[in-house]
Parts: structure tokens; sequence; C-alpha cells
């Protein structure tokens, strides 16, 4: 993590940096208002960089990790809302989403991804407030809000909500699966590279019976 203060000069607001240990940027949060910049300041500075942690190898799209199916089964259903996050952010979601076809008792299905757009437009005009999820890097970063505006260009989407904004390439969503458990259900955006790059799950302050029969209502794929 690193973070720089406002450059009047460049004409550039004070940020929040997540970075890979090559140097990629994950995330990039920038200060909105003189709060935002005093909270990123009081944080301390790490004397040095920890050693990076090691990575599993992936495993080959055709290889489905037997424990790790078992492991899920296991704990899908008291697993929370931060547990099945975390297992989005692991490997970029490629183990659970192998494991996802295996779980069983109906906890996890393929919907239509071209019901995307139709849904996107249903949450504006009902203004149903939900959760927005992209994972990178390990870190994960999250807006709730209800949509106010759409813009589109052929099938990239520009969606603004209030001072934020979030936008999605259509294109790259292969897979879009309902995650189901006792206690959190989420709609999981995947690539061709079976990489969880999006999630979306209910507004924390509203019914959960809601989101749960809206994503049910989703079209399946057979």
């Amino acid at each position: 993590m690193s973070r720089s203060t406002l450059s009047s000069a460049a004409r550039l607001p004070g940020s929040l940096v997540a970075a890979g240990v090559t140097g990629t940027i994950h995330h990039r949060v920038q200060f909105v208002k003189e709060y935002d910049e005093r909270v990123a300041l009081s944080l301390d500075p790490a004397s040095s960089c920890p050693p990076a942690g090691v990575e599993p190898e992936d495993t080959a799209a055709n290889v489905i990790p037997l424990n790790a199916v078992r492991q899920a089964r296991l704990h899908w259903d008291r697993n929370d809302a931060g547990m099945h996050l975390n297992e989005i952010m692991r490997m970029q979601g490629r183990v659970r989403r192998q494991n996802l076809p295996y779980l069983g008792g109906n906890r996890a299905w393929r919907v239509l991804p071209a019901v995307l757009p139709s849904l996107l437009t249903y949450l504006k005009d009902r203004k149903r407030a939900f959760v927005r999820m992209v994972p990178s890097g390990g870190v994960l970063q999250a807006q709730t809000g209800s949509i106010e505006t759409i813009a589109t260009l052929g099938n990239f989407w520009i969606v603004g909500c209030g001072r934020s904004m979030f936008s999605m390439d259509l294109n790259a969503v292969k897979e879009v699966w309902v995650t189901a458990s006792a206690l959190h259900w989420q709609l999981e955006l995947y690539d061709m590279d079976q990489r969880c790059f999006a999630a979306m799950a209910a507004d924390p302050w509203s019914a959960p019976t809601e989101w749960r029969e809206l994503l049910t209502s989703l079209p399946r794929l057979n």
C-alpha cells in the first residue's frame, strides 16, 4: 500500500494505492474530501516491505482438486459473506470456480450472461440498492447504493451511483453464477479464464429475501 498527497501543480488528488510485488496497481482510491486524506495520513508507514507470499500454482482447468471440493461442500453453508469473498480473491477465484459445479444441494448454478443488462436496468428502475465488488490482487473494492444513470457504448456499460460509478464490458463476461449459502447469496461474474472479476450482493441494510428471490428468478443456463 502507498499513498500520495494532493498535487496542485499537476492537478492530481491525493490517493491510496494497492499494488502487487511486481508494481502492478490493483486498486487506486482518490481522496474526495480533506477527511479522506487525514484518514490516509493516519496510517503508520511500514519500515520495510514484508516478503511476498508464494501463490499456489494454477491448477489446470481440466483438473478438479478433490480436497478443495470436499472442503467447500463441508464449510459452504457455515461460511459468512467474508469467507465467500475471500475465496473469490484467492487465485482470482479460479479454485472457487472449479468447485461450483460440484457443490450439490442447489448451492450454485449458472445463469444466462445475456440477462445482465436487464438485471441492471431493473435495479435502476426500481431504485434497488445493492453491493458491487471488484476483487484484484488480494484487495476487494466495494460500493453500495442504487443505480441512478446508465450509459452504454455497444456492450460497454457505464453505471452511475451518486458520485461513484462502475463500468463493465459485457463482452468479457463468459459465465455468470448464482452462489447460494445459508448466510450469503451473490452473483459472480467470470471471464474466459475462469477468473472472478466482479460480484454483486444484497445491500446489507435490505431484506435478504428480496435479493434471493431476484437471483432465483434469473433464467438458468441448462
